[in-house]
């Protein structure tokens, strides 16, 4: 047994730069240096608990490039809430991505340039507030073959954003992906999705 004693007022603040965690840097060492867009959690999102966790990040050079910050994701989600015997689900509150597609529920991190977004993507919802329930069945926690995702939306995109009183309605985004076929080794696999999203402009 032994004790260390640190004193806090000698600890400098680090910064992780992109594009990894393992780049590390003092804050004094990037004094000036302008941020487009920061992100409070980690890299799987933040943790209270087992059951809660959070994730919150903002553009900071706003809609269209404008000076106000805009929130891209700003939500809390709770794990392993029963519904029925022997099943647990995720609902999640606050402004998300929609369930759409791949692309976009895909960290912004990883997200592919122009070039490569399917032509689909002109009609993906992005962010949005709104709740959401999802949940992944049969199979060994983490290696689910069935996912499901579906939530109520209220159409703003970023927030705050020029629009924010614009009467823009809402909508209702379901997300069904599959695994039929897998290989133990994982060279060759089968995944297979389905997404449909209603619109109500004027509700």
């Amino acid at each position: 047994i032994f004790e260390k004693v640190y004193d806090v007022t000698k600890l400098e603040p680090v910064i992780a730069k992109p594009h990894s965690p393992d780049n590390k840097a003092f804050v004094s060492e990037v004094k000036g240096t302008k941020l487009d867009r920061a992100y409070i959690g980690s890299c799987t999102g933040g943790k209270l608990t087992d059951f809660i966790e959070w994730k919150v990040e903002t553009e900071f050079a706003g809609e269209s490039g404008a000076d106000t910050p805009s929130f891209k994701d700003a939500y809390i989600q709770f794990n392993d809430i029963p519904y029925i015997p022997g099943l647990t689900g995720q609902l999640r509150v606050g402004q998300f991505r929609e369930p759409f597609g791949m692309d976009e529920i895909t960290s912004s991190r990883r997200a592919r340039t122009f070039l490569e977004q399917p032509l689909t993507a002109v009609f993906d919802p992005s962010y949005n507030p709104g709740i959401q329930w999802s949940d992944a069945l049969f199979g060994e926690p983490g290696k689910e073959r069935l996912t499901y995702e579906l939530g109520i939306f209220k159409t703003a995109d970023d927030w705050p954003s020029s629009n924010d009183n614009a009467a823009r309605g809402y909508g209702e985004t379901v997300r069904v992906t599959g695994l039929p076929y897998y290989k133990e080794d994982g060279t060759s696999l089968l995944h297979v999705g389905l997404a449909y999203s209603h619109r109500n402009p004027n509700g």
